[in-house]
């Protein structure tokens, strides 16, 4: 809709009104991570707040910032395990698949560990474990399976695009769904 009013000339492209509704548009697509963490953590029947968590763990401000510079490509973790720097914001695989996982590990300390210590314990081993496996594992995964799954519909198009739009209309609800 924004793009239409500034496309007719109902409102001003480099006006702040078009800056702030822009922001409005905008930034649902840019923090899905976090939406989708709180939908799959409730699909998943896990913990929204860990779930959030790691979701801010891949929009932290300064991982962005490496990932929009473009200066460097990845950072170690204890010198041993390489984290790819790239934006997750807008991505839908990565945090799905890390709040399945969250499930799982989130599970078993809360199962393991005896009620007293539950409550403030459960949460750190569970970040222990999740940020590193996240950071360097799953995520890269969630995201390079969304590239390579762009990249093929992208193939598909240049060869035969109407076959492509039949084939891309019908499988548009698991495209939606998996980012």
């Amino acid at each position: 809709i924004l793009f239409a009013c500034a496309n007719y000339g109902w409102i001003d492209a480099e006006s702040t009104t078009y800056f702030v509704l822009n922001i409005a548009g905008d930034a649902m697509f840019y923090f899905f991570p976090f939406l989708l963490a709180v939908s799959a953590a409730e699909k998943f029947k896990t913990n929204k707040f860990m779930a959030l968590t790691l979701a801010g763990v891949l929009m932290y401000p300064s991982l962005l910032n490496l990932a929009t510079a473009g200066e460097i490509s990845q950072l170690m973790l204890f010198d041993i395990f390489p984290i790819q720097v790239v934006s997750y914001s807008s991505s839908v695989l990565p945090i799905i698949m890390i709040v399945w996982l969250l499930k799982y590990i989130y599970g078993f300390f809360q199962q393991k560990l005896p009620e007293v210590i539950n409550i403030t314990f459960t949460p750190i081993l569970t970040l222990l474990i999740m940020v590193p496996v996240s950071l360097v594992l799953i995520a890269p995964i969630g995201y390079y399976i969304g590239e390579y799954i762009g990249q093929g519909v992208q193939a598909i198009v240049e060869v035969a695009p109407v076959p492509a739009a039949f084939v891309i209309a019908g499988l548009r609800p698991l495209f939606v769904l998996t980012g």
